[in-house]
């Protein structure tokens, strides 16, 4: 994972705890990656959290933040590629600080040898990688070729390894990146990935093992109140009370309770 800003850091502190419930193998470090400048000087807030994450035994690593123009959502969103400098690792699992680890990864580890291996994005009509969750290799003279893609092609983090890895990836399947919008969708092919298929939203949630808070334009759940939570304008929609808007809800709930922690 990697944090930017106080929130992704609660983000990061939310997920270590799930790695340890998960009892994640112990040869495996859980590192997060953060701003270097709060190494030397932080906020009251900043410096709890990462006393927090220290005492998960969380590898806090300080790197230099890749900051892109675009949309402020994404602005820093390339700080990720610096997990392929990071190679005293042989094989890194990656995913995104704005979602929740749902079930161990670890046989992720032994997939065979690739640059990366990530899901498919899909919910995009064009034929795209998913970087939310990704196994990499980490290589110095990879992180210069995405480096210099990002600087010379522009672009955020998945258009930059979809650009250079797309093609020599390895694909996992749907079920490593389930997105909360997929419970407010009414035709759920793309993801079954065949229309003959049966959608059970219960089942398919327990099946996922990674779930990604992506319901754009709606904000993040550490930016939603209880009162805007519950209102028939952010959850799901349905005729009457149904298995998707309950799992919506309990998943947003779930992640408001778990940032006391922080």
């Amino acid at each position: 994972m990697y944090a930017t800003s106080e929130a992704y850091l609660c983000n990061a502190i939310i997920n270590a705890v799930r790695l340890r419930e998960l009892r994640v193998t112990p040869e495996a470090d859980i590192v997060v990656l953060v701003d270097r400048a709060w190494l030397a000087e932080a906020s009251e807030t900043v410096t709890r959290r990462l006393v927090k994450l220290d005492q998960l035994m969380v590898k806090v690593v300080g790197v230099d933040i890749v900051n892109q123009s675009g949309d402020a959502t994404w602005a820093q969103s390339t700080t990720k590629l610096r997990f392929f400098e990071l190679i005293q690792y042989r094989r890194l699992i990656y995913f995104d600080a704005d979602g929740l680890v749902m079930r161990s990864m670890d046989h992720l580890f032994s997939l065979p040898s690739a640059p990366v291996a990530m899901p498919r994005a899909y919910w995009l009509s064009q034929p795209a990688m998913c970087n939310a969750l990704a196994v990499i290799e980490p290589s110095a003279q990879r992180l210069g070729e995405l480096l210099h893609q990002a600087e010379t092609a522009g672009g955020f983090d998945m258009d930059v390894m979809n650009d250079l890895y797309k093609g020599q990836c390895l694909v996992l399947p749907n079920e490593y990146v389930f997105l909360t919008g997929e419970l407010r969708a009414t035709n759920h092919t793309r993801y079954l990935g065949n229309h003959l298929l049966p959608w059970n939203a219960t089942a398919e949630l327990g099946r996922a093992y990674y779930v990604h808070f992506s319901d754009f334009p709606l904000p993040k759940p550490w930016l939603l109140g209880a009162e805007q939570l519950n209102s028939t304008t952010v959850a799901p929609q349905c005729p009457q009370q149904c298995e998707e808007r309950a799992l919506w809800l309990a998943l947003h709930h779930s992640f408001q309770r778990e940032m006391q922690q922080c």
